[in-house]
């Protein structure tokens, strides 16, 4: 395998669901988004990415900056919904999209999808009938997903039969297609890495323990069980604090159960990652108790920063998560508030504790962009014409 030289660097096509917009010549996307991006950004001469335009979504906190001249941002209009409307308009602009992804594949060497989504499913079609070009497919849901919507399961199909692509999935599966490669998703720098480690050199596990969410604020990730919870723990003298990071329909209730606890409960909206590691950096325990995901960045982002994962065993989460050796898992069989009580309340002495935040922590190095990049690198993109 050669090397990927300056002067063969391709253009790359990212066929997304990604929300962006542009204001005063300036052009912002999804925040975790643009930092995979931006460390894909030196692999090729050009990036030209798809995603749906959202001026709703203007001077958002989760959405950044986009500073790089090379990447270009080309704007679908953002449809879908559940009402019968909501479907006919999906309906009635696919062919327009259809036709602005298939004109970006033909001027592309290679095509970057993120699935599941409708642009990213119309340029998996597309994949198989246009040769001569390097297709990945992205696919961030649960792989194994018995319950997973209708639509997502459609589209894993297809992304299963997509032989002539290479399709990146979340965790390792008996009968995994040959092309379809474990890939974790980046979300570490080096320089968290090493951030990391001094934190948990100082860190103390010691009562009182401080307890954090990082997510969407609503029942699918679990945060009514959260709130449930910490109601019939408030007077547990081991809690020190819980922190909510984020928005959602569960932001008030949030709020509320600040009122009828014992300790302190702070609910701090959207913050840039700077912010959430902080914060993480200053919590013990990350919750995470949601029926379904992928693998979510936010268990090795709290890892790192010495915040002990206790999380659902869902999709691939049990193939990093060990319990009570790196982390804890809740079980979904058994999945609901009080599990999470019990869960907190037989926690282990500082010491066991700190041995697991430890353990935990080694998660990191399989996270971090330059690991990422290496491996597109290698798995993907290996010697390619631009």
């Amino acid at each position: 395998m050669s090397e990927i030289l300056p002067e063969d660097k391709p253009k790359l096509l990212i066929v997304s669901d990604t929300a962006m917009y542009g204001k005063d010549d300036l052009f912002y996307a999804r925040a975790p988004v643009v930092s995979e991006i931006l460390a894909l950004s030196p692999l090729f001469s050009q990036i030209t990415w798809i995603g749906f335009n959202r001026p709703d979504l203007v001077d958002n906190p989760s959405l950044s900056l986009v500073q790089d001249k090379n990447i270009k941002l080309i704007f679908l209009k953002k449809c879908g919904g559940d009402s019968f409307v909501d479907k006919l308009e999906v309906l009635l602009y696919t062919p327009w999209m259809l036709w602005m992804i298939a004109k970006e594949i033909f001027r592309h060497r290679v095509v970057y999808t993120r699935a599941p989504s409708s642009p990213a499913f119309l340029a998996t079609l597309i994949s198989f009938i246009i040769p001569g070009k390097i297709f990945w497919h992205k696919y961030a849901g649960n792989w194994v997903q018995e319950t997973a919507p209708r639509f997502f399961t459609i589209q894993r199909d297809l992304l299963k039969r997509a032989s002539n692509s290479t399709v990146t999935i979340n965790g390792q599966w008996p009968g995994q297609p040959k092309h379809c490669l474990s890939f974790e998703n980046p979300c570490l720098y080096t320089s968290d890495i090493e951030k990391g480690r001094q934190i948990l050199q100082t860190k103390s596990f010691r009562d009182p323990l401080n307890f954090c969410f990082v997510g969407r604020l609503e029942a699918a990730k679990g945060v009514h069980w959260i709130l449930q919870a910490f109601q019939q723990l408030k007077t547990n003298k081991r809690i020190g604090a819980l922190h909510l990071v984020g928005d959602g329909p569960l932001m008030n209730e949030c709020i509320q159960l600040s009122t009828s606890v014992d300790f302190s409960v702070e609910v701090h909206g959207f913050q840039n990652r700077t912010e959430v590691a902080r914060i993480m950096a200053n919590s013990h325990i990350l919750l995470l108790p949601s029926a379904a995901e992928g693998f979510p960045k936010v268990i090795a982002e709290a890892a790192n920063f010495g915040c002990i994962p206790m999380v659902s065993n869902v999709s691939c989460i049990g193939q990093y998560i060990n319990h009570e050796e790196n982390g804890f898992l809740l079980q979904t069989a058994s999945l609901s508030h009080g599990a999470l009580v019990k869960a907190i309340n037989t926690l282990p002495d500082a010491d066991k504790l700190q041995s697991i935040a430890k353990k935990a922590s080694q998660l990191s190095n399989a996270f971090t962009y330059e690991y990422f990049v290496k491996r597109v690198t290698s798995k993907i993109l290996q010697k390619v014409d631009p």
